[in-house]
């Protein structure tokens, strides 16, 4: 006998007690949930919410491309809304209101499920490799940028423009450059130069610049500030 009906329908909280994020949903606990045993680790599910069917709900889904209808439990599969969760928070089977049966989706209606929880998987897991491509490509041109200015001093050729005022040091980068990092990452990239503590991540109003900071007490800003000072008085400009 099976404790719990892999493909069957349960209620289970996927929101730890607090209200539904499924649009134009109201309630809140365990709800109306297809379950899908994962391969290797029996006590792991995949959980998708069943919201109740409602033409303008379907509308939606349809825009969204994600969305099941189910006619046997008169409600639409989410699966963009699916979750991984433990046994350990799947409650019983969910039973229609009259007779009291336990509601179940048709083999057909759960292979299409499952073909659509495929797509929508796929197509995350390629949106995150080009996504993870792009970060590391801006992660190696920012850390070589800043091998050139900051380990070189390249600081005329650099793409970072620099300017020193009296308490810090501000350093400008184009924000396309970097939108694809975190404040973060550019810290760790900076790390390598400053003290974690003296670096501050500022904002353009335009937002079309990323702006960050080091305060000139840092100790090697102090060094790197004499080599720009000797590079400024060649060219003839004011040194401050």
């Amino acid at each position: 006998m099976q404790y719990i009906i892999n493909g069957g329908i349960y209620g289970v909280d996927l929101f730890d007690g607090t209200e539904c994020d499924i649009e134009g949903s109201d309630y809140v606990g365990a709800h109306l949930t297809l379950i899908i045993q994962t391969y290797k680790e029996k006590d792991i599910y995949i959980a998708i919410p069943l919201t109740t069917y409602t033409p303008e709900r379907w509308e939606k889904c349809k825009e969204k491309g994600y969305g099941v209808g189910i006619k046997g439990t008169n409600s639409i599969a989410r699966i963009d809304k699916f979750r991984i969760i433990s046994k350990k928070i799947i409650g019983t089977r969910w039973k229609s209101k009259m007779p009291k049966k336990n509601l179940r989706v048709s083999p057909e209606e759960l292979s299409a499920i499952i073909e659509k929880l495929h797509s929508y998987i796929n197509i995350s897991s390629l949106l995150t490799i080009d996504s993870y491509n792009k970060y590391t490509q801006q992660y190696e041109n920012i850390r070589n940028e800043c091998i050139e200015l900051f380990g070189k001093y390249n600081i005329l050729e650099s793409n970072i423009q620099i300017k020193f005022f009296r308490d810090d040091l501000i350093c400008i980068i184009l924000y396309n450059s970097v939108d694809c990092l975190s404040k973060n990452d550019i810290i760790d990239i900076l790390s390598d130069y400053f003290y974690f503590k003296n670096i501050d991540i500022l904002h353009s109003s335009d937002k079309s610049k990323f702006i960050f900071s080091v305060k000139n007490n840092d100790k090697f800003l102090l060094t790197f500030k004499e080599t720009y000072d000797k590079l400024m008085v060649q060219k003839g400009e004011p040194v401050g």
